[in-house]
């Protein structure tokens, strides 16, 4: 069973003294019908979708314009940032929190009419008990318990993570079925053949990077490097050659839009401050789907290998900083994990010490995701080790440990547990095939 998802569409042409006038749009099941003007009803922890559209022309939609609704309910204030998605739309996606009335205000970092000045309210109404047994998402956002060791959904029922890792989801390696009939696991499965097999093992969560910008079909080795030592990527490489693994969706989007800026590897590393909604839409569906099957997606923004020519070729931290912002906003909605990189390794990487002043720097310019969602990366050994506790990394809000080989990585939960103050741990990774 699908939670049905309700999008509140604005007019452009309305402003905020026709807030009594504006036609809102519920989409659900496929189909559209006009509600006006009695505020809608919608679901505690339901997504809702704001919709506008831009007035005027930019020549880069996605690093020029920041959208946003200011947002306040029962004992809830805070600004809730949107992204663009495409031609002239932008989007904020966002939820109430707890029964009771609430109401949203826009702006943006621009005064076009098509952003400023609209408004509007919306009524939250709980689920009931057996709503939230059928879908499990529909209890709310993973929050730590009171203790601050272990992890329970937002209405206070506890949560077991028990996850697999799926890093290429978004990817054409994990097909999406437009045909919903069921297909035994195989060359045929897609990805809700996929899922579904996890749930009915008892599986509630799946790992999953966002994007692989730099890992393409050009016929480069997989691991690549400049002239002058910079990394390109690290990939894994495609069964019985020395070439990457490509890492284009569906429909063959990558996140970012080729060609790339990096002199002689235009078609290897894509233009990172040019972002494709195409393929963010396809992944919406995958998203959706998680959370309707009662899974929480962990979702890493982008992998390890990324950094030195991220930095190097690109306006950084800022563009970085605006990606992740793009991956949190459109997802803050959803019931999910966040994590602003993959750090498995320090190899072919930034310094660590970069990349926690990177998220340092999502936290100083857009603060916390606002519906609480926990914030943690996979780690080389163990996110204490890696970036420190949340007196040194404040975006830290749930620790793990990860990849490494030996039993021996299991005492770094321990230290975590030891932690003051205490936030949740998990183990990221608990098992190779030959572990010793």
């Amino acid at each position: 069973m699908k939670p049905s998802l309700r999008s509140l569409r604005l007019s452009p042409s309305l402003h905020s003294a026709a807030v009594a006038a504006l036609c809102i749009v519920f989409t659900c099941a496929g189909r559209g019908f006009a509600v006006e003007p009695v505020p809608p009803t919608v679901h505690v922890w339901e997504k809702i979708e704001l919709t506008f559209t831009a007035e005027r022309t930019y020549d880069n939609p996605y690093f020029d314009v920041d959208v946003w609704v200011d947002l306040e309910g029962p004992g809830f204030r805070k600004r809730c940032y949107g992204f663009w998605d495409g031609g002239n739309v932008f989007r904020v996606r966002i939820l109430a929190t707890s029964p009771g009335q609430w109401r949203w205000t826009s702006g943006a970092s621009t005064d076009d009419p098509g952003f400023v000045g609209k408004s509007g309210t919306f009524w939250a109404v709980p689920w009931t008990e057996a709503e939230k047994d059928a879908v499990p998402c529909r209890r709310g956002m993973i929050r730590p318990t009171k203790n601050g060791h272990a992890l329970e959904w937002a209405d206070g029922t506890p949560f077991f993570l028990l996850g697999d890792t799926w890093w290429a989801t978004p990817t054409f390696r994990f097909p999406w079925r437009d045909d919903p009939r069921p297909r035994a696991i195989g060359p045929q499965a897609g990805f809700q053949d996929y899922l579904q097999y996890r749930r009915n093992q008892g599986f509630n969560a799946l790992a999953i990077i966002v994007g692989f910008p730099n890992w393409t079909d050009d016929g480069l080795p997989a691991r690549l490097k400049t002239e002058d030592g910079t990394t390109l990527r690290m990939a894994w490489k495609k069964a019985g050659t020395n070439l990457a693994k490509p890492m284009p969706n569906e429909q063959g989007h990558y996140p970012f839009l080729f060609p790339g800026k990096i002199p002689g590897y235009e078609k290897t590393f894509a233009d990172v401050t040019r972002i494709d909604p195409r393929y963010f839409q396809a992944l919406d569906r995958k998203i959706d789907y998680m959370n309707s099957q009662g899974f929480v997606p962990f979702m890493e923004v982008a992998r390890r290998d990324v950094g030195q020519a991220w930095k190097r070729y690109y306006p950084w931290p800022e563009s970085y900083v605006r990606y992740v912002r793009y991956v949190w906003s459109r997802y803050q909605a959803n019931i999910c994990i966040f994590s602003p990189f993959h750090f498995d390794s320090p190899a072919a990487s930034l310094p660590k010490e970069e990349w926690n002043e990177v998220a340092k720097q999502v936290l100083a310019t857009y603060g916390k995701p606002p519906f609480g969602t926990l914030c943690s990366t996979n780690a080389s050994g163990s996110t204490l080790e890696n970036w420190g506790h949340v007196d040194q990394a404040p975006w830290l809000t749930l620790h793990q440990i990860g990849n490494r080989r030996t039993h021996a990585v299991y005492e770094k939960l321990t230290e975590i547990f030891r932690a003051s103050p205490p936030i949740p741990g998990l183990n990221g990774e608990p098992y190779y095939d030959g572990m010793l």
